[in-house]
C-alpha cells in the first residue's frame, strides 16, 4: 500500500489513505452508475412527456428522436459496466499482479507477505 521510498513519517498516513481510497473506490463507482441511469431515464421521461404539447406532425419527429436517446442510453450503459468492471478489480488487493487473471485460493498468500520472503 506503501509506494517505495516513501519516508518513514508518511507511512501511516499513506496506509490510511490507500485504505479508504480501497473502500471508497466501489461506492463511487456505483454512484456513477446509479447517475447515469437515473439521467438517462429522466432525460426520455422529459421529453417524452412533451408529446402532449406538440402537433401530430412533430411527434414523429420526437418519437425519432426518443428511438435516438434509447439508442444513446444502452450505449452509455454499456461503457458503464465496461469502467465498472475494469476499475473495480483494481481496487481489491494490492498484492495481485495485473497479469493473474485466476483468483487467489483462500489458502494462498501474496509473495510479499509470505513469512520466509524477507
Amino acid at each position: 500500500m506503501v509506494p517505495e521510498g516513501t519516508p518513514g513519517v508518511l507511512i501511516p498516513l499513506m496506509v490510511m489513505i490507500e485504505s479508504v481510497r480501497i473502500i471508497i473506490r466501489p461506492l463511487t463507482l456505483a454512484v456513477r452508475l446509479a447517475a447515469n441511469i437515473i439521467a438517462g431515464h429522466l432525460l426520455l421521461s422529459l421529453i417524452g412527456g412533451q408529446a402532449y404539447n406538440i402537433s401530430k406532425r412533430c411527434v414523429i419527429f420526437l418519437i425519432l428522436g426518443l428511438r435516438i436517446l434509447i439508442i444513446l442510453e444502452c450505449a452509455v450503459a454499456c461503457i458503464q459496466a465496461y469502467v465498472f468492471i475494469i476499475l473495480l478489480p483494481n481496487s481489491e488487493t494490492p498484492c495481485r499482479s495485473v497479469e493473474e487473471a485466476r483468483p487467489l485460493a483462500p489458502s494462498t498468500r501474496c509473495p510479499s507477505r509470505a513469512p520466509w520472503a524477507a
